[in-house]
Parts: C-alpha cells; structure tokens; sequence
C-alpha cells in the first residue's frame, strides 16, 4: 500500500476515534469514501481494515480507567463513613460522663482536622459542655467564642436550651445588654424560653432593678407551666431589700412577696429574713414578727440581719425579756448587733441587764 493510503486511513482512524464512530458497517463507509478516489484495489482494503480495527483497540484501551485499589480505611480517616458517627458518639459520651470538656474538646479538633463538618446536635453538644464547666471566666470567653463562630461561621440555630445557657453565661458576667438583646432574638424566632432561661433573666432583670420586666416574666414562667428554682425568687426579694427605704419598692415587694408566698414559693428559703426586713422598714412590725416566727416555726436557723430586725421589734414594743433573750442567742452564734440608730436608746439598758 502506498504511503498516501497508509496517511489516508491514519487520518480516517483519528477522525473516527474522536467522533466515537467505531463500528464495522461505519468504519467500512468511511474506508470506500476515503479509498475509493485512491484507486485501492479490494484484496488490499481488508489489512486497512484490519489494521484500522487494532488501533481503535489500542485507543479504547487507553481510555479505560484502572480499577481502583481498594484501600484499608482507618476508623479515624475523613474517608470512612462512620468516622463522623464515631466522632459524635465520643462527644455525646464526654457530655454524660461528668461534662469531660478537655477530652471533648481533643475529640473536636480531632474531627475538624479529619475535614469532617459536625452536626447541629454537635455543635449543640459541645456548646452545652462549655456550659457546664463556666465557672471561670476564661472557659466563659471560650464559650463566647464558640458560640459566635456556631451561629455566625457555620449556621447553626440554637434551640431553647442552648438560648437559656448562653444567657446563663452572660449573667454570669453581668452583660445586661446582650443578655437582653438574645432573649429578643429568641423571642423573635418563635422559640418560648427553657426554666433555665427565665430563671437567669429574672434574675438579671432583678439586678439591675428592673422590677416590672422581671416580675413580667416571672408570670409568664408560670403561664407556660413552669416553675422557679428557689434561687432566683431569693435573689429577686434580695434585689427588693437592697431598695427597700424607698416606699414605692416596698410596696411592690411585699404586693409580690404575698402573691408568691406560700402560694407558689412554699419554701421561701433566705427570702424569708430578707422580707422580715422588708416589713420592718415598712412598719408592718406584725408582717415582719409573723416571719419570724414562720422561720422558728420550719427550724430555719435565724440570720444576724434577722435578730437585729426582731430585737428592734420587740425593743420598741417594750419587750426587754425577748430583747435580751435574742441578744444572747445572737452573741452565741457569734454576730454582732447593727450600731441602729433606730434602737441605740434601748442598747445600754440591754447590756446591763444581759
């Protein structure tokens, strides 16, 4: 065959492969069309075809793909499809066994380094530990952290409990603002708040003498068929004592005290000596004697502010005998009386007579 046939078919071949016409019926057509005008005799075109056919073998071979080798995939690697369950499992573990933060977070970075995005719930999970183990200020900012990068980097919603903690850890650190602005955000996307989150809203509201706010979500606690821990009614009756000379916070105190006690708040626990207080600086000397005999009556051991409010009590009602009596048991538990101007008449007759 002449070298411009051989050139011819090389050509018929490369046009073939790369338009994906390989069959026989096709490669003969193309063979007359090409060869026809070259005047090649037929004895001489089935080599062409034979040999047109071993190269488009050749061709397809190299096409295929090899087969891929089928590797031993490590538990840890990124590749294999229970790593990520495996990861999350290990972190589930660390949050109910004893809040482990230090271990959950190696398993953490273990998992991100593995190029493995965690789940919600992880995220969740993870958060939750950083909560548990807030009570100091540096795991506190990384809780910060982690919650910012959470919701802002990777998306994720918290749910009602992550809403309470992350407001926990705000009160913890007196950020009024913040706190407030994320009860709003929660409030905005229809999510009612956890006890937990009431409860520290209460109690920041409170400290900071937002009474009304406060006792606004106290009552929608309750209408949501949930109750107060004890803490925060204390601190809530704490935050009324610390303002109970102004006559207005007074009533509001005492109002709320008797819609709460006994009725909701049975055990009133340290509110008890602080409404005591409350009721003296109020003159309401029988509110205030009716608690402290509520506190002798439950066995609650009497506080020092307790005994001066009582030996006042019963100073301006001309009771020496209990007056001295409450004397002598205060200086046995080792207090000491306030220097009251309200009853230093009354000290130099006490002390002579003790």
């Amino acid at each position: 065959m002449q070298q411009q046939h051989k050139e011819a078919v090389y050509q018929i071949i490369h046009d073939a492969i790369r338009s994906n016409k390989t069959t026989t019926k096709v490669i003969r057509q193309q063979l007359r069309k090409i060869l026809d005008p070259l005047s090649v005799k037929e004895e001489d075109r089935e080599p062409l075809l034979d040999c047109w056919l071993q190269v488009m073998e050749k061709e397809k071979e190299k096409k295929k793909k090899p087969k891929r080798k089928i590797e031993k995939i490590s538990p840890k690697s990124k590749k294999s499809k229970n790593a990520k369950k495996e990861y999350e499992d290990k972190i589930m573990s660390c949050l109910q066994e004893k809040y482990d933060l230090e271990k959950a977070v190696t398993i953490w970075n273990d998992m991100l380094r593995d190029g493995i995005e965690p789940s919600k719930e992880t995220y969740l999970n993870m958060f939750t530990l950083y909560y548990e183990n807030s009570d100091t200020k540096e795991i506190r900012d990384k809780a910060i952290a982690f919650w910012n990068d959470m919701v802002t980097n990777h998306g994720v919603q918290p749910d009602a409990q992550a809403y309470g903690d992350m407001i926990g850890i705000l009160w913890s650190d007196d950020e009024f603002k913040e706190a407030i602005d994320l009860w709003d955000e929660m409030v905005s996307r229809d999510i009612m708040g956890s006890r937990d989150g009431y409860c520290y809203m209460i109690s920041l509201l409170g400290r900071h003498k937002w009474f009304d706010e406060a006792e606004g979500l106290w009552e929608e606690l309750f209408k949501n068929g949930m109750e107060p821990r004890l803490q925060v009614f204390e601190n809530l009756i704490l935050y009324y004592y610390s303002e109970r000379r102004n006559a207005f916070i007074r009533d509001k105190a005492i109002t709320f005290w008797t819609k709460n006690w006994p009725a909701r708040v049975p055990h009133a626990g340290k509110a008890l000596p602080l409404m005591i207080g409350i009721y003296m600086e109020d003159e309401d000397y029988e509110g205030a004697r009716q608690l402290w005999e509520e506190m002798d009556r439950i066995g609650m051991k009497h506080t020092r502010q307790s005994y001066n409010y009582m030996i006042l009590y019963f100073a301006e009602h001309g009771d020496l005998e209990k007056v001295k009596q409450l004397w002598k048991e205060m200086h046995a538990r080792g207090f000491k009386p306030d220097v009251n101007t309200q009853y230093l008449k009354y000290l130099s007759e006490i002390q002579q007579t003790v």
